[in-house]
């Protein structure tokens, strides 16, 4: 098997890992939230149904605007940028 390809294969299993243990530390995972970076590359190592047998039924886009939807568990999967992430100061 080509390396390029088993390096995919390897990814695509642990992006897949990533989201089924966190569908077992919560009751369900009902939304995935991405950035425009993370959106590539789920869509280059998964489909959307290999996301759906998760438990997710909803894909957003951070950068865009959405619907607040307070009773749905979400993950965000976001590029660590300076802009992104901040500390909460108490």
């Amino acid at each position: 098997m080509n390396n390029h390809i088993l390096k995919m294969f390897e990814f695509r299993t642990s992006l897949i890992g990533i989201l089924e243990d966190i569908s077992h530390l919560v009751c369900s995972l009902d939304v995935l939230i991405m950035d425009k970076v993370t959106i590539k590359i789920m869509s280059c190592s998964c489909k959307m149904a290999d996301i759906t047998d998760e438990g997710v039924s909803l894909v957003e886009d951070i950068n865009k605007r959405r619907q607040p939807l307070p009773t749905m568990d979400a993950v965000y999967y976001i590029q660590p940028t300076r802009e992104k992430c901040f500390v909460r100061k108490t």
